[in-house]
């Protein structure tokens, strides 16, 4: 049994969001959709989005169904890269990417005092978050392309990646 001073030191070690405290954006990992962080297992009071909102922080998750997994696996099998041994990240993996600069755009749009977000990236999330910014972590300081969001670049838009 938990008696309530151990209760009470639990909930007050509890990780709080700061007016600072930057979006967090969730990248889903392989064959989950969005739902799963939102609503885990039938309950949203469960979930990992709820459990974030309740200390105060903005989330925001990359939107995807299983039903996107397959369709983007089958449509990189249909590419000559697949058979030449010579797939990139955006063939088979380029609609997720997608989906992730989305969330990374709609988490800034909502915070507008935000110029960078946090990405919370579960299993293949982790190594497709890397990709989409150019396969550094945490601080990123590489040179990557330009975004089209306020003509900010990928590295200058995630502060860091948990994973």
């Amino acid at each position: 049994p938990v008696s309530s001073d151990d209760a009470a030191s639990s909930s007050s070690s509890r990780v709080l969001a700061t007016p600072s405290s930057r979006p967090i954006v969730i990248a889903p990992g392989f064959g989950n959709d969005s739902l799963d962080y939102e609503h885990a297992l039938g309950r949203g009071d469960a979930s990992l989005v709820q459990s974030l909102t309740s200390r105060g922080f903005a989330v925001h998750v990359a939107r995807v169904e299983r039903k996107d997994w397959f369709i983007g696996i089958l449509k990189s099998i249909l590419t000559k890269g697949f058979w030449l041994n010579a797939c990139t990240t955006t063939e088979s993996y380029g609609w997720y990417l997608s989906r992730l600069d989305e969330a990374v755009n709609q988490a800034l749009e909502a915070n507008p005092d935000a110029r960078e977000v946090d990405i919370v990236a579960h299993s293949a999330g982790g190594w497709l978050a890397r990709a989409y910014i150019g396969g550094a972590l945490a601080l990123v300081t590489t040179p990557n392309a330009e975004c089209s969001a306020a003509g900010l670049s990928r590295e200058t838009r995630v502060r860091s990646l948990i994973s």
